[in-house]
């Protein structure tokens, strides 16, 4: 038999649940005094919590998973740690993961970039010199102004208040993209990491207003949103153009009306024409007496 629950509480007792419920008995139960027999059964691995102290604090713990002891930080206890009678001292080193933050930082820029070039591709011509499907919309003007406002938030007064701070500024190309000095970067997150965090991740940060910028430009509801107004201009522009259309169709009926009757005035004149020519005939007869052959 296996515990499946880790630690002290895991440990297996049996018990007659009709006559002593409330006086189980361990599987190496030898005495008799609650009324059990014995099983004469061993317990190969007691249930015990596993016990260690952190900054002189004594803990315990069901796993050897240690996730509670110190915000953030997952300890794996690996062996007793002891060295005869005296507990091993380990020393735990909690350092910045300033690779992991490298990465992001590069990651932003390489993407800003990519938004950037779409927005100034969209604002030219293709390769057979018509212009491009977004040209001239206020929509990429929208998406600029948004992008730029977040960009150049300053935030807070520390050594990490601005994306100059971390390296980052406008590339020598003049197109809106970013340049990243690397060598820049690492000092500041070598140097200020908790104000490079605070600058991406506080509330009211650069992190946070630039993450709600995006969010209300690429919203289809907002009033700011560049979707939003970009809807609303497809919504007056479809609106107009069936307004046209319905114009349209209410002259095309009215004239369709007007050369209908014009039309049936024209069938009466033609059919009677030939009634006309006879009254001339028979006035001509009269006058010079010749008679037209039927």
């Amino acid at each position: 038999m296996v515990s499946q629950t880790p630690g002290a509480a895991g440990e297996i007792t049996i018990a007659n649940s009709t006559n002593h419920s409330a006086s189980p008995t361990s599987l190496a139960d030898s005495t008799t005094e609650d009324g059990n027999i014995g099983l004469g059964l061993t317990t190969i691995q007691d249930g015990i919590d596993a016990r260690f102290t952190v900054d002189g604090v004594l803990l315990t713990s069901a796993s050897n998973t240690v996730s509670n002891a110190i915000p953030g930080i997952t300890f794996q206890l690996l062996s007793t740690g002891t060295s005869g009678s005296s507990p091993e001292l380990v020393q735990v080193v909690v350092a910045n993961d300033t690779a992991n933050a490298v990465s992001a930082i590069n990651t932003f820029v390489s993407d800003y970039n990519a938004l950037i070039q779409t927005i100034n591709a969209q604002e030219g011509k293709d390769s057979s010199g018509n212009a491009e499907p977004l040209y001239g919309t206020s929509v990429l003007a929208a998406l600029q102004r948004g992008v730029l406002s977040a960009l150049s938030t300053i935030s807070g007064s520390g050594s990490i208040s601005s994306l100059m701070s971390l390296g980052i500024s406008a590339s020598s190309s003049d197109d809106g993209t970013f340049s990243l000095d690397s060598s820049a970067m690492n000092d500041a997150l070598d140097n200020h990491f908790e104000e490079a965090v605070s600058f991406f991740q506080d509330s009211g940060s650069f992190g946070s207003i630039f993450t709600h910028t995006l969010n209300d430009l690429g919203n289809n509801t907002g009033a700011g949103g560049a979707i939003a107004l970009a809807l609303k201009e497809n919504s007056a522009e479809e609106q107009t153009l069936n307004d046209d259309i319905s114009g349209h169709e209410t002259l095309i009926a009215t004239r369709k009306s007007t050369l209908t009757a014009e039309l049936n005035l024209a069938n009466q004149i033609l059919q009677s024409i030939p009634e006309q020519i006879n009254e001339v005939n028979e006035m001509y007869s009269a006058i010079t007496a010749y008679k037209q052959n039927s």
